[in-house]
């Protein structure tokens, strides 16, 4: 593919807007496949940055193969952190960036940064490219009604493509637009993971922002469950408060733990890229989760996985391994696989090759390879 990257001429500039990039990691999958799809694009010859929203006190990731831009913005309602962070300056800042650009790859949410870029597209006649990341799917609540009637529904209409994950997220995607959607599955640079000098602990992980839909008091009824089989094995929560750490900790106060028996806070990318690769499992116990950059981290990493049946990607991990599934969408269902594993591990610690059996369905260079094929189909219209 290296040999294609001068194919367009005049170089394509591309730009890419994201709601928030920073080493927190609180943004997720998103901001995690917008920096591997600007780092592929760079090393294959094309001009790929990012713009995102910034906190503050908090710093931009960065990257030698990439340009990534970040502009300060806060939260307009404080009920609403993520959905309405902006600023005046992020607003100039999108009109000039967007001004010079060939082509708008917008990672899209009911959000006011992405939604904000796609207006400034429409306005300025660029063609843009909406990325959802499943997090546009119906609701029933009355105030998302009314924004996908009168803008959201518009916005995606409008779209040269609608980038979906899965099959699943294309359907639900067609309630809104019917004719410019494709699939475009996450992807993850293998070869970045490679890092032999980190040895294995005995720790299964879950590594994700603390909110309701990951369910981490789901792990941590699945830990209790078996703790007691596998007395030398910690169960370990990490990632940043998406708004359910008090509920985890009530969870956990319950069950007859304390908070730190199983929480040890947020780790920046690059800690929880060891954190990963050092841990025998990696556990994401979410409801519907369409594509988790987590889990592809993790099998990049070397590093086995559990996620529910409702995963997306559930069926292409059966594939790989059945085990990498949970039984069922409880906690002993997890519980269960974990058991499989973890017997595994014990008879024999390199049981399975996960990096060489996940590369080929979740190498980044076909990802790529595809949307250089997306972007430069805009050039034929």
């Amino acid at each position: 593919m290296q040999g294609d990257s001068n194919r367009s001429s005049p170089k394509l500039k591309i730009l890419q807007v994201l709601t928030l990039n920073g080493d927190s990691g609180i943004y997720g999958g998103p901001s995690q496949v917008a920096q591997n799809l600007c780092v592929a694009l760079k090393k294959n010859g094309y001009h790929s940055t990012i713009l995102s929203g910034c906190l503050k006190k908090e710093s931009s990731i960065a990257n030698d193969l990439s340009e990534f831009q970040s502009v300060q913005v806060k939260s307009i309602l404080v009920s609403q952190p993520l959905t309405t962070l902006f600023s005046v300056t992020m607003l100039r800042t999108l009109i000039r960036r967007i001004r010079k650009s060939d082509i708008v790859h917008i990672h899209f949410a009911r959000e006011l940064i992405p939604i904000s870029a796609t207006v400034i597209c429409i306005l300025l006649k660029k063609k843009y490219f909406l990325q959802t990341h499943g997090m546009v799917k119906p609701d029933q609540r009355i105030f998302i009604r009314i924004l996908d009637i009168f803008i959201i529904r518009k916005l995606l209409r409008k779209a040269f493509r609608i980038l979906a994950l899965t099959p699943i997220e294309l359907e639900r995607l067609r309630q809104y637009s019917q004719n410019n959607i494709e699939i475009l599955p996450n992807g993850i640079d293998f070869e970045f993971y490679s890092d032999s000098n980190i040895t294995k602990v005995n720790s299964v992980v879950f590594c994700s922002r603390i909110n309701k839909r990951k369910r981490p008091e789901l792990f941590v009824d699945a830990a209790i469950e078996i703790m007691d089989e596998y007395p030398d094995i910690s169960f370990e929560i990490y990632g940043p408060n998406g708004g359910g750490l008090e509920q985890l900790e009530e969870h956990i106060n319950q069950r007859g733990f304390k908070i730190h028996d199983f929480y040890f806070g947020p780790l920046s990318h690059a800690e929880t890229r060891v954190k990963l690769a050092e841990s025998l499992v990696s556990v994401l116990p979410s409801l519907e989760e369409p594509f988790p950059m987590v889990i592809l981290e993790s099998l990049a990493a070397g590093t086995p996985v559990v996620v529910m049946p409702s995963c997306h990607i559930s069926e292409t991990l059966r594939k790989i391994n059945s085990s990498f599934v949970a039984l069922d969408e409880s906690a002993s269902g997890v519980a269960g696989a974990l058991r499989i594993q973890l017997s595994r591990l014990r008879n024999n610690p390199d049981w399975y090759e996960t990096k060489k059996v996940s590369f080929p369905y979740f190498g980044q260079e076909a990802v790529t390879e595809r949307l250089i094929e997306i972007y430069e189909s805009q050039l034929d219209t």
